[in-house]
Protein backbone atom coordinates (compact mmCIF):
# COMPACT_ATOMS: atom_id res chain seq x y z
CA UNK A 1 0.00 0.00 0.00
CA UNK A 2 2.72 2.37 0.24
CA UNK A 3 3.52 2.15 -3.30
CA UNK A 4 0.07 2.88 -4.31
CA UNK A 5 0.45 5.94 -1.54
CA UNK A 6 3.58 7.66 -3.30
CA UNK A 7 2.01 6.75 -6.99
CA UNK A 8 -1.02 8.61 -5.96
CA UNK A 9 1.25 11.58 -4.65
CA UNK A 10 2.22 12.22 -8.04
CA UNK A 11 -0.63 11.79 -9.91
CA UNK A 12 -2.06 15.12 -11.52
CA UNK A 13 -3.85 16.57 -8.71
CA UNK A 14 -7.18 16.33 -10.42
CA UNK A 15 -7.11 12.60 -9.81
CA UNK A 16 -5.37 12.27 -6.66
CA UNK A 17 -8.76 12.29 -4.40
CA UNK A 18 -10.16 9.42 -6.40
CA UNK A 19 -7.43 7.39 -6.34
CA UNK A 20 -7.55 7.74 -2.66
CA UNK A 21 -10.87 7.06 -2.78
CA UNK A 22 -10.08 3.76 -4.90
CA UNK A 23 -7.17 2.40 -2.68
CA UNK A 24 -9.41 3.29 0.61
CA UNK A 25 -11.99 1.03 -0.70
CA UNK A 26 -9.56 -1.77 -2.01
CA UNK A 27 -7.70 -1.78 1.43
CA UNK A 28 -11.29 -3.85 2.32
CA UNK A 29 -10.13 -6.75 -0.18
CA UNK A 30 -7.54 -9.40 1.04
CA UNK A 31 -5.15 -11.03 -0.79
CA UNK A 32 -1.20 -9.92 -2.16
CA UNK A 33 -2.73 -7.06 -4.10
CA UNK A 34 -6.07 -5.22 -2.95
CA UNK A 35 -8.06 -4.16 -5.74
CA UNK A 36 -12.09 -4.49 -6.84
CA UNK A 37 -12.11 -5.00 -10.29
CA UNK A 38 -14.91 -3.49 -11.52
CA UNK A 39 -13.93 -0.20 -9.74
CA UNK A 40 -10.38 -0.44 -10.76
CA UNK A 41 -11.45 0.44 -14.40
CA UNK A 42 -13.95 2.96 -13.30
CA UNK A 43 -12.02 5.76 -15.08
CA UNK A 44 -11.08 4.13 -18.20
CA UNK A 45 -14.59 3.40 -18.71
CA UNK A 46 -15.83 6.83 -17.77
CA UNK A 47 -13.58 8.16 -20.40
CA UNK A 48 -14.72 5.95 -22.80
CA UNK A 49 -18.57 7.05 -22.26
CA UNK A 50 -18.05 10.81 -20.90
CA UNK A 51 -14.90 11.81 -22.61
CA UNK A 52 -13.21 12.67 -19.48
CA UNK A 53 -12.00 10.82 -16.69
CA UNK A 54 -12.89 13.43 -13.59
CA UNK A 55 -16.94 12.74 -14.03
CA UNK A 56 -16.26 9.27 -12.74
CA UNK A 57 -18.08 8.13 -10.13
CA UNK A 58 -16.39 5.30 -7.91
CA UNK A 59 -20.35 4.40 -6.86
CA UNK A 60 -21.45 3.57 -9.92
CA UNK A 61 -18.77 0.85 -9.96
CA UNK A 62 -18.42 -0.29 -6.51
CA UNK A 63 -20.78 -3.12 -5.79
Amino acid sequence: MEKAEELIKVAHPDYQPMLRDYLKYAEKFSGHTHHCLSAAFAMHDTFLRKGDMRLTDLAEYIK
